[in-house]
């Protein structure tokens, strides 16, 4: 069973307005989020847009927006005093569209439309899927993102490289250490090897030289003594 909801756009809208007031410029923009069902009330009251003028109503307009029209419409509610739109006069209780730069005249208060802004949202699907049988409160849509590690239908996925050797191992640290080890003792092994034929032939060499030496030494002690006999007398 499955089920496809969808939002309809959504709109968002904002409608500033200005008007003098004691010789100053005032401006207020009013958003959509500001209002109570998308009316704006203007007046001298504790309105949405409050006005200080006397010859303006307490509530004199309304200001409301049309989601099927898409435009802003105003109202009068003052059947005493003026109300003028684009110097038109507005009837009581009856409606009429407001356009950017329309010139509002309440009484003796003049107002401008400085700017109206509509902008729409996007709609918004949601889909619910789930089996007869099943609660349905506990279905829910499942984007294939929220699990990475789901199996893939596709094919393609479940290839594998054929140059990618699956087997080969890493040489573990004690075989390096072994390795390491036995290229020490090599080089140790021939270290002491060098030594000793060194040694060797320096004793070799000390052995020559002693025993060529303790050879010439009678000789010499030989010739001496030939040298030092005298005749007898």
């Amino acid at each position: 069973m499955s089920a496809t909801l969808q939002n309809p756009p959504s709109l968002q809208w904002s409608i500033s307005l200005e008007w003098e007031e004691n010789g100053q410029l005032k401006t207020q923009e009013i958003f959509q989020q500001q209002t109570k069902n998308g009316e704006i009330t203007v007046g001298r009251a504790d309105c949405d847009v409050k006005l200080n003028h006397m010859s303006v109503s307490k509530v004199h307009v309304e200001i409301r927006f049309d989601l099927q029209q898409q435009r802003f419409f105003i109202k009068n509610l003052s059947p005493q005093n003026l109300s003028l739109i684009d110097e038109k006069e507005l009837e009581y209780n009856k409606e009429f569209g407001l356009n950017e730069n329309s010139i509002i005249t309440l009484g003796e208060q003049n107002l401008k439309v400085n700017s109206i802004v509509i902008s729409t949202l996007p709609s918004t699907d949601y889909s619910f899927k789930g089996t007869k049988g099943r609660n349905s409160s506990t279905s829910s849509v499942i984007s294939p993102s929220a699990h990475p590690n789901q199996a893939n239908s596709n094919p393609i996925s479940s290839q594998v490289n054929p140059n990618q050797n699956s087997h080969q191992v890493n040489p573990s640290p004690s075989e390096d250490d072994k390795k390491k080890s036995c290229n020490d003792k090599v080089i140790v092994t021939a270290i002491i090897a060098a030594t000793a034929t060194i040694m060797a032939s320096g004793i070799t060499a000390l052995s020559s030289y002693y025993v060529s030496k303790n050879t010439a030494n009678p000789q010499i002690h030989q010739t001496k003594g030939q040298t030092n006999l005298r005749p007898e007398k």
